[in-house]
């Protein structure tokens, strides 16, 4: 009988679906699609993607772009997803969950000034990285990373920003009173949303585990 990839042991596969699996970040942008595309790898056959699924979610790095407006798309998404992919996502640590604010958002006046870089949020649990944006595109070059953006434009333009309006006689106080509050608001922002995706995935990884 000749040797196929599927005859082959199970650890052995998994070892060859880790050298062609991705390795550059994979974006999921949940406003142009509720079903973003996958790898041609999982797309061969069903028990492929059963197989690989796991490994992808878990192991690849992504960023997960999602408007403020729109949770629910996330929430119909892993409802699509085997429970081995949402497992894994749930236990991907190389995750950037990157959040689009506009005028809509209650808070938007209070930290708009903000969104021209990268807000690193703290979360918990998988270890995601939360970040948010605005509307505006985005030329290729200008995305950084999390905290190398933070480091090199948001706090330097900060004090930079600070030191011009105390030369034009404006009161530092006051500009520093204000940075704080529109940071305060964007990290209430991320986190609420934070919650709410984080939540929606572990419930459904509960509901996965109950239903076995």
């Amino acid at each position: 009988m000749p040797h196929t990839l599927l005859t082959l042991p199970p650890e052995l596969r998994n070892q060859v679906y880790s050298y062609v699996l991705p390795t550059e970040t994979q974006e999921i942008r949940f406003s142009t699609s509720v079903f973003p595309p996958v790898p041609a790898l999982l797309q061969v056959s069903q028990q492929t993607r059963e197989e690989t699924s796991g490994l992808y979610y878990q192991h690849c790095a992504f960023d997960l772009v999602l408007h403020h407006r729109s949770l629910w798309q996330f929430r119909v998404w892993i409802v699509t997803l085997s429970p081995s992919a949402v497992w894994g996502l749930g236990h991907n640590g190389n995750l950037n969950l990157r959040v689009v604010f506009d005028e809509q958002h209650k808070e938007y006046e209070r930290f708009r000034h903000m969104l021209k870089f990268y807000i690193h949020g703290s979360c918990s649990r998988s270890g995601w990285f939360v970040s948010a944006e605005d509307t505006q595109p985005r030329a290729p070059g200008q995305m950084a990373g999390v905290h190398i953006n933070r480091k090199n434009h948001g706090r330097s333009r900060a004090e930079d920003e600070g030191l011009a309006l105390r030369r034009r006689g404006t009161h530092y106080a006051m500009y520093r009173a204000r940075r704080k509050e529109g940071r305060d608001a964007m990290r209430t922002a991320l986190r609420a949303i934070y919650d709410r995706v984080s939540q929606s995935l572990w419930a459904r990884c509960e509901l996965l585990r109950t239903a076995k």
